[in-house]
């Protein structure tokens, strides 16, 4: 599964954002979540991987998914509400 999703946040992918990703992918240990920006790859299940990444506002993230269907279809589904929130607190 792939698609793409969009850093809305004013200052884009940080630790703290990061973070959150990772608490997402983490919660579904069966699927493997891969994000590539600008000619870097990074592994959605390490903070440092996507710290690397240092895609800003507006960047667009190509995002792979592999494992279980269903389990992909939850993953997707977690980080496009996450990425709308712009990474709010309560998500």
């Amino acid at each position: 599964m792939r698609g793409q999703l969009m850093v809305t946040n004013e200052i884009g992918l940080h630790a703290r954002p990061c973070a959150k990703i990772v608490r997402v992918v983490k919660r579904y240990p069966d699927v493997s979540v891969t994000f590539a920006y600008n000619q870097q790859t990074a592994d959605g299940g390490s903070i440092i991987d996507m710290m690397i990444l240092a895609a800003g506002r507006h960047a667009l993230l190509d995002t792979y998914l592999e494992g279980p269907k269903a389990d992909c279809k939850a993953v997707w589904s977690d980080l496009q509400r996450l990425f709308k929130s712009e990474f709010r607190e309560d998500v």
